[in-house]
């Protein structure tokens, strides 16, 4: 995307504030926000499963969040690598 002028970052802004546009910054946010609701959400998970007679649904429920902070936590490299290509050398 190009910005050029007051008029155009005006519209970049307003862009940002509504949600059309996305930085980078908020992406991570979001994402560490979703991270961290996951982690809630196995704990609970691990809370309520016995130790000596376990629920096998609860156990697949774990494991589905396991692969949700995994596939979370990639995007987050992801999106951290992309950053590091746009930082200028020097």
């Amino acid at each position: 995307m190009f910005i050029r002028g007051k008029n155009g970052i005006h519209k970049l802004k307003q862009m940002l504030a509504s949600g059309v546009v996305t930085s980078g910054v908020s992406r991570a946010a979001e994402l560490l926000v979703r991270l961290q609701k996951l982690k809630d959400e196995k704990e609970k998970f691990e809370n309520r499963q016995g130790f000596l007679f376990r629920d096998r649904d609860l156990d697949q429920a774990i494991q589905v969040v396991d692969r949700e902070i995994e596939s979370v936590r990639r995007h987050l490299v992801d999106l951290a690598n992309e950053d590091q290509k746009h930082q200028p050398l020097g």
